[in-house]
């Protein structure tokens, strides 16, 4: 179902960032609280590619980002790394927009965050003991129907690619070893 733009900007909202440098994609994931109880959850993200060459980045990942690139949410700036001040950039950018309640992240390559002062930085271990709550309630609200995209094929090759990994615990974690895909935004 299409993402109603228009009222995003009153609702509150939560952002994830997944940071990389070189290969795996850098995603900044906004999402939406419903307006009433039974609503739909709103799902915006942004991602960056690093490389020098976007074919050969399409290449490399077998996905037509080039395609995708005109919905606005692909960031290639053609450099080899990617820029941390670009993700703040665009974070403050939504800022302004958006009733961000705090930025959860990964802890891994993530010192450059640490020191952001904007948002309550909340630190999301990798680990499947701190991922599988809240995987379990967007899985939930996934099955219910309750999660909105927009249709978004980025979005859609990232779900298709992503494997619930599940322990001895009951506990579950995305996982991407056995995709040669990308999961980075979810």
């Amino acid at each position: 179902a299409a993402i109603d733009y228009g009222s995003l900007p009153g609702r509150t909202c939560f952002c994830g960032i997944d940071l990389s440098s070189t290969t795996d994609l850098t995603a900044l994931t906004l999402l939406f609280e419903p307006t009433e109880p039974s609503g739909k959850f709103d799902v915006l993200f942004f991602v960056w590619l690093a490389g020098e060459s976007l074919p050969d980045v399409c290449r490399r990942d077998r996905l037509p980002y080039d395609r995708w690139l005109k919905e606005g949410n692909i960031i290639f700036e053609g450099k080899p790394v990617i820029d941390v001040d670009s993700v703040k950039s665009k974070l403050l950018e939504l800022s302004t927009k958006y009733k961000i309640q705090f930025v959860g992240f990964d802890p891994h390559l993530a010192d450059d965050l640490k020191n952001w002062t904007e948002w309550e930085m909340v630190p999301v271990p990798q680990q499947t003991t701190f991922l599988s709550p809240p995987t379990k309630r967007i899985r939930e609200k996934i099955i219910r129907g309750q999660i909105r995209h927009g249709g978004d094929q980025l979005l859609r090759s990232m779900v298709e690619a992503g494997r619930v990994d599940t322990d001895t615990n009951a506990n579950i974690r995305l996982n991407k070893a056995k995709s040669q895909s990308r999961i980075d935004a979810l």
